[in-house]
């Protein structure tokens, strides 16, 4: 176990994976000590306040509650009475007002009741309010019936000849007495300009008005036009921009119709008010507990968010929450038992837990040291026809440490032609030529060749022929390179042990194999330190006496005499000079 992990009521389960293998189980033992935990969750929801203008539910939220507390999820419910909380314009219209209070609001349907709302103005100026005319001049000519004037005394379509980009009209009259002293105008199109209508108010002439943009001028009556000669002031106002609901009423079951009105502006003349929308919001009715959590040893705080609240008009909602609690012992996890260790695993698998109402735990799965490699040794052995060659398993195991394998390791020859090869690792060579000799354990295997060559020549003893092996003389060649020119010194003792080596070999091998010593040395030492030993000179008597030079002198001229001509030699000398010299020198026959 790495660490016991904390708050298990019950054994978790212990799995393993990964590692390669398969069949390992174990079983969790929970620790002797445990502790009190105290464990609640969430139950239930009390709505102390709706709140209201609640377009759709909002979010519930749950905080606190203890340490580890957490997960509990609940759902707002919305009643089905509520209140306008905004109105939203879909058409600004054409009307134009001079102030707020010029925008009429109210509502119609729904159900519901006292909901009230007031206009917002654009912030700029940009289409006209009033006009006002004075009676002096008159027109050129008379606006009748006679001139062409249906209905006479008055002239629609008139717009300012001066100012702006020409999209306001409206209706100028003039008195009936005369038919030619203005008397009022009534602006029909407010028309929309946020540059020519900035100002205040503004004064022009009048012309006819076509479409936006476009103007005609006054009928000709006398060389003169009808009305052009006049003077007209004109004050500018504002178009709307937005609404706000001032109160949101009660009751309403769904959204009210929203009506707009007031302003300057002929709805008949080609005006138009403007569109909006009411949207209702309901207050929060109940709340539902969806999921209780868990480690809640408080109750949490409640709190709503999103869902519409929080306009002009509303409220927000508020609730407390009610928890359940219990008290339990929980334990950490103390060891693991292995009840199965399974087989097949090349490396340590994973250990998790699960269930036990804990979490936390952990711990490392420990496995034998697994079997990874082989090696048979020696490597590529060359041995004669005739002979056995021992081979050895070597295995490696996962932690690195190395164990002999030869007795256990099922060995086997690819070409029993060649070689055969005993459970022990003993190979026998059966004929010349190569094979590979292979050491298996379960599915691991190493493998190494064999080769078998023609047997030696061998003269004399085996010991010979193993001395006259080829590393035998590349060691000598090796070690004479070493040495160089410097003389080596030997004490008897060693010149004796070569000596006696070096006289089985021979004159003719020595030549071959003797490249410490020269083989007339190494001769030489064995007949001075080991032959001299044996030349019986320990039991020699003193013989008879020598012969007298009187009598040596004359034996050797009688001989001289007697085989005067002799034609035997011995080294270049006759053998009458011979037998004279060792009868003379030695005085011995």
């Amino acid at each position: 176990m790495t660490t016991g992990g904390a708050g298990y009521t019950s054994a978790p389960a212990v799995n393993f994976s990964g590692g390669g293998g398969v069949g390992a189980s174990a079983v969790a033992v929970l620790s002797s000590s445990g502790t009190v935990v105290t464990d609640g969750y969430v139950n239930a929801v009390n709505v102390t306040n709706g709140g209201s203008g609640y377009t759709s539910p909002p979010t519930v939220n749950f905080s606190g509650g203890g340490g580890s507390a957490g997960g509990a999820a609940a759902t707002a419910v919305l009643g089905t009475s509520g209140k306008v909380v905004s109105v939203n314009v879909s058409n600004v219209g054409t009307q134009c007002y001079s102030q707020a209070s010029d925008v009429v609001v109210s509502f119609s349907g729904g159900s519901g009741s006292g909901a009230t709302a007031v206009g917002v103005l654009a912030p700029s100026r940009s289409c006209i309010y009033s006009v006002s005319v004075i009676a002096s001049p008159q027109c050129n000519n008379k606006l009748s019936s006679a001139n062409g004037y249906s209905p006479a005394d008055q002239k629609s379509s008139v717009t300012f000849n001066d100012v702006g980009n020409k999209s306001a009209y409206g209706t100028l009259y003039v008195r009936s007495a005369n038919e030619k002293t203005p008397t009022s105008f009534l602006v029909d199109y407010p028309g929309n300009d946020s540059s020519g209508y900035s100002a205040a108010t503004f004064t022009s002439t009048p012309t006819i008005y076509v479409s936006p943009g476009t103007t005609t001028a006054w009928p000709v009556h006398g060389g003169l036009q009808d009305c052009n000669n006049i003077f007209v002031t004109a004050t500018t106002g504002y178009r709307l921009q937005s609404i706000t609901v001032t109160n949101g009423g009660s009751g309403y079951t769904s959204a009210p119709t929203a009506i707009i009105g007031g302003g300057t502006g002929n709805l008949s003349g080609g005006s138009s008010n403007p569109t909006a929308t009411a949207t209702v919001g309901f207050p929060v009715s109940s709340v539902t507990v969806t999921s209780g959590g868990s480690h809640y040893t408080s109750a949490p705080t409640v709190s709503f968010t999103g869902g519409g609240g929080g306009c002009g008009v509303c409220t927000s909602a508020t609730a407390t929450a009610s928890v359940v609690t219990t008290s339990t012992w929980v334990y950490p996890v103390d060891h693991v038992n292995v009840t199965a260790g399974g087989s097949g695993y090349t490396s340590p698998p994973t250990v998790s837990f699960s269930g036990g109402s804990g979490s936390g735990a952990a711990a490392l799965a420990v496995t034998d040291p697994i079997l990874v490699s082989i090696a048979v040794t020696p490597s590529n052995a060359v041995i004669a026809l005739g002979l056995n060659q021992q081979f050895t398993a070597t295995g490696t195991y996962t932690d690195n440490s190395t164990q002999n394998l030869t007795g256990s390791a099922s060995w086997s020859s690819s070409t029993t032609s060649v070689a055969t090869i005993n459970s022990g690792g003993l190979a026998a060579s059966v004929a010349t030529g190569n094979t590979t000799i292979t050491a298996t354990i379960g599915s691991i295997t190493g493998s190494t060749t064999l080769t078998v060559t023609s047997p030696f020549t061998v003269t004399g003893s085996m010991t010979t022929a193993r001395l006259d092996h080829t590393a035998i003389l590349e060691e000598n060649r090796v070690l004479r390179e070493q040495i160089g020119n410097h003389r080596m010194r030997f004490n008897d003792n060693q010149r004796r042990r070569l000596a006696a080596k070096a006289k089985k070999l021979g004159r003719k091998l020595l030549a071959q194999v003797a490249t410490i010593a020269t083989p007339e040395t190494l001769l030489a030492w064995h007949r001075k330190l080991i032959a001299q030993k044996y030349d019986g000179s320990s039991f020699r008597t003193p013989g008879r006496r020598r012969t007298s030079k009187e009598l040596a002198a004359w034996l050797c001229a009688w001989l001289k005499r007697i085989v005067r001509g002799a034609t035997v030699e011995s080294r270049g000398r006759s053998l009458i000079s011979v037998t004279c010299w060792h009868t003379t020198r030695l005085r011995t026959f």
